[in-house]
């Protein structure tokens, strides 16, 4: 059976309820130290583990298979039975990379409508700190305070703007990046 992370189930367990994406992206952030995405097979072991009910009849409504990204909250095909939040080609772009810039290139052009709550919408105003420090985690496997340390440095050096004293900061390309 698969291995269910007491971290990763708190995490859920915290909430009352959860959309089957955000489901997904829990799980997928618990356990992005292996191959892309994660299998059927784990979700459901979390969903037995889960204090509520999780529906994952509506894991395949969500369900698209295209290699980019796809607007509205959506789940990936990533092949051999594994799912993710992200497209297949965010993570073969990003495999192993650590230039935070083309990460967040790709969100602020990829992501063209306003996703997810206010807090986590990509917007004219930036992507959110809170997201593109899960796709780096996710899809990069650069960990928060490898992330942390290479905005500063990006920052310091004008190729983004980004304030992280201010309430759910958010990254632009400074204008020598775009």
């Amino acid at each position: 059976m698969a291995e269910v992370r007491e971290d990763a189930l708190d995490q859920i367990d915290s909430h009352e309820s959860l959309l089957v994406n955000d489901f997904v992206r829990y799980v997928e952030e618990h356990h992005h130290d292996g191959p892309p995405g994660v299998d059927r097979d784990l979700l459901a072991a979390y969903a037995e583990a889960a204090a509520f009910d999780v529906d994952m009849s509506a894991l395949d409504d969500d369900l698209v298979d295209s290699d980019e990204w796809v607007p509205g909250k959506k789940l990936y095909h990533l092949g051999e039975g594994r799912i993710s939040t992200y497209p297949p080609s965010w993570h073969e772009a990003f495999d192993g990379l650590d230039d935070l810039l083309d990460l967040v290139a790709t969100i602020e052009t990829q992501v063209t409508e306003s996703e997810g709550t206010q807090f986590e919408a990509v917007t004219e105003e930036g992507v959110p700190e809170v997201k593109l420090y899960r796709m780096a985690r996710v899809a990069a496997g650069i960990d928060r305070e490898a992330v942390q340390s290479r905005l500063d440095d990006l920052s310091d050096a004008g190729e983004i703007t980004w304030d992280p004293t201010v309430r759910d900061p958010r990254i632009q390309l400074g204008e020598e990046s775009r």
